[in-house]
This record gives structure tokens, C-alpha cells and sequence, in this order.
């Protein structure tokens, strides 16, 4: 298994299309910093917040890479809404 530095720069490359610029960078420079958790939680609010369109496979990874950080559902399960 990947470990989660790489899977969370995985998420937010495939996340990138939903996200502005500056929420990349950010999310970018967290990751840098090892505050993968914070990076986790910036891709899933802003998803939501910018109403993004997000596959069934993307919500599957965002649900794997939640279980691996031992992150609460509820830290990303209102992207459900999203997921088209």
C-alpha cells in the first residue's frame, strides 16, 4: 500500500479540477509540511464548498485514504452529495 503522503498528492491531482488555484498551492504546501490531515480536510471542504462534480471513484479514494489517516466519516462523507 502507498503510503499516505503520496496517496493524498494522488487525491488532490485527481481533486485539482475541482479546486482553485490558490486551494491547490495550499493544499500543496500542507503536504510539504506533512499536515497531511489538514491537506485532507482543505481538499474536502473546498470540494464541497465550490460544489464539485466527483466521481464514485474519487469518493472511493477520499473513503480509503480517511480509514488509512483513522479519520471520522464525517470528515468527508457530505461529499456524498457531489459524487455525479
Amino acid at each position: 500500500m502507498k503510503n499516505i503522503d503520496e496517496q493524498i498528492r494522488n487525491l488532490l491531482a485527481s481533486a485539482a479540477c475541482g479546486l482553485s488555484d490558490s486551494d491547490v498551492k495550499n493544499a500543496s504546501e500542507f503536504i510539504e509540511h506533512n499536515e497531511f490531515g489538514v491537506a485532507f480536510e482543505l481538499i474536502c471542504d473546498q470540494l464541497y464548498e465550490n460544489e464539485s462534480q466527483i466521481s464514485s471513484e474519487l469518493i472511493g479514494d477520499i473513503s480509503r485514504i480517511a480509514k488509512l489517516m483513522q479519520l471520522d466519516d464525517n470528515s468527508w462523507s457530505f461529499l456524498k452529495e457531489n459524487v455525479g
